[in-house]
């Protein structure tokens, strides 16, 4: 019988990983921003990175473009604070077929949100149902 060792490669266990991490605000999906003043949501999707998407939400309320954005509308209307520590990756999509069905699902589960409708999908059977599951959890959990 003959004993075999393996050993791992040694210059990968002491280096670790050697990518660097990239940034939420780097990447591109499901993002929310929230108001500073009011407990409300805006949920929106990108390919791009989400902080481009976030200044150019926030480019719309400087150049008084409010038509072309909720969050600027929002921020406009009721004179409240919207700001770059109030954006959020919801979810991490990188394949663009994704987009439209996981914002509209995000969408459709925040409860206050900016959003002017449903998303891309808005009806959906499979969202009928999350919202029944949402609704039916919270009743066994002493909610609504």
């Amino acid at each position: 019988m003959k004993i075999i060792y393996n050993y791992k490669n040694k210059q990968q266990t002491l280096l670790g990983n050697l990518k660097d991490k990239v940034d939420n605000n780097e990447k591109s999906g499901i993002y929310e921003i929230s108001c500073k003043d009011f407990d409300q949501k805006y949920i929106g999707q990108t390919k791009r990175s989400i902080l481009i998407k976030f200044k150019e939400q926030m480019a719309h309320l400087r150049y008084d473009r409010t038509e072309k954005s909720c969050v600027a509308q929002h921020a406009f209307e009721n004179n409240h604070r919207i700001d770059k520590n109030n954006l959020k990756l919801i979810r991490n999509v990188t394949d663009g077929r994704q987009l439209d069905a996981f914002e509209s699902l995000e969408i459709i589960k925040c409860n206050s949100n900016m959003n002017k409708d449903n998303g891309p999908i808005p009806n959906s059977a499979m969202f009928a149902l999350i919202n029944k599951e949402e609704s039916y959890g919270s009743m066994n959990r002493g909610g609504k």
